[in-house]
């Protein structure tokens, strides 16, 4: 269970009077009746600061106190603590959920509505048909020398299987040593013949023997 607070106090001062308040007095917090439950202690709590706040000299007290209980707000929605999701109570500009049970916590959260969407084609539709397309061992045999191996293997992951078996054709088909083409024919038989010809294993691979 999560909890959000503020203060302008040191965070152990803060800290030491929730955990007095929870041992020797009896409110109807969900803070501290959570704790007063069997099997719960305060002493199981972690702390976590998630935002410091600075202050221009000039700023107010009321100003500063507003400002705390506004970024409290904003991290009690993102976090999702009101009770009972979370352990807090007084919700900023609420009020209190305990004193009040009609207190809708989901109108406090902010329902993003989702974008509307066509149902064409998505505008990324054509450059993907458009890596698709087929491709020459000449072809792959370019992006090798310019690109890299890995750019090279990159466009032939994104072929189809049809395009994949012509290509699988030509570097077949290449097998003088002398061919300027067969090292990037067999790196495209490596990834071929993995994926058109998978390898299933036996059961007597996977034998023991003592």
């Amino acid at each position: 269970m999560q909890y959000v607070g503020q203060t302008g106090r040191k965070l152990k001062t803060r800290f030491a009077e929730h955990a007095y308040i929870c041992r020797n007095k009896k409110t109807r917090n969900f803070l501290y009746n959570h704790f007063r439950k069997s099997g719960h202690n305060f002493k199981d709590v972690s702390v976590q600061p998630v935002e410091h706040i600075i202050y221009d000299n000039d700023a107010t007290s009321s100003f500063k106190s507003k400002s705390r209980f506004i970024a409290e707000l904003n991290w009690l929605k993102n976090l999702q603590t009101p009770f009972p999701l979370g352990l807090n109570d007084n919700i900023y500009q609420s009020g209190n959920i305990s004193k009040d049970p009609s207190i809708d916590i989901f109108k406090i959260f902010s329902i993003r509505k989702r974008k509307r969407r066509s149902h064409g084609i998505r505008k990324n539709g054509y450059s993907k048909r458009k890596l698709r397309q087929k491709l020459s061992i000449s072809d792959l045999h370019n992006i090798r020398l310019t690109s890299g191996k890995h750019a090279m293997l990159s466009r032939l992951s994104s072929l189809s299987i049809s395009s994949l078996k012509d290509i699988d054709e030509q570097a077949d088909k290449i097998y003088l040593r002398t061919d300027p083409l067969v090292g990037t024919a067999c790196l495209i038989q490596s990834y071929t013949q993995h994926v058109l010809k998978p390898h299933i294993d036996k059961e007597s691979e996977h034998q023991r023997f003592y």
